[in-house]
């Protein structure tokens, strides 16, 4: 009986510590978007803010998703990566330094040497540029591979992501936070 109100106990604990975290919706805004890839195309971008050490990126596209997951070290962000050859076998976990209110720039080598599809591109060899702005901070992911492909995140100073845009190619696609 004892072990059952100590389960119950931890998982109220667990559950009301999640619960204090946050969720950011940024949706599709057709108006600042233009694009001619449909492959680019991504329904919304949900961001999970889990108090204040670690954040979770899903971005959802036709019922599907790609999951990101960053920590917090010191006063800064960093994605958790899992790197993986071009046949999939493990090969080590990166950290990945993406959100930060100091400027910086930055190369990173992925353990991939071919890269087959367009979402492909934000894992491999890029040049990472983290800036601040007049209303906050950008911190931009550009392609070694394809130059054309790009991330761009802006946030305020405690990290609240409100806006997100992926180029690659023509294609512009523009996420905004919409109350």
């Amino acid at each position: 009986m004892k072990m059952g109100c100590v389960c119950f106990l931890i998982i109220i604990a667990l559950s009301s510590c999640i619960n204090h975290g946050k969720t950011t919706v940024l949706k599709y805004d057709s108006d600042l978007s233009t694009v001619y890839e449909k492959r680019l195309i991504r329904d919304s971008i949900v961001i999970h803010y889990y108090s204040t050490d670690s954040i979770l990126l899903l971005k959802y596209s036709n019922g599907d998703y790609k999951q990101s997951v960053y920590f917090k070290m010191g006063n800064a962000f960093f994605e958790r990566r899992i790197s993986v050859s071009e046949i999939g076998e493990f090969v080590r976990i990166d950290s990945v330094l993406t959100f930060s209110k100091s400027d910086t720039v930055f190369g990173y080598k992925s353990a991939r040497k071919f890269i087959p599809t367009v979402l492909d591109l934000s894992y491999a060899d890029c040049i990472y540029t983290i800036k601040h702005e007049s209303n906050g901070y950008m911190s931009i992911k550009q392609s070694v591979i394809d130059t054309t492909y790009k991330e761009i995140y802006f946030y305020d100073m405690n990290y609240n992501i409100f806006k997100y845009i992926n180029t690659w190619k023509d294609n512009k696609c523009v996420y905004v936070r919409k109350e």
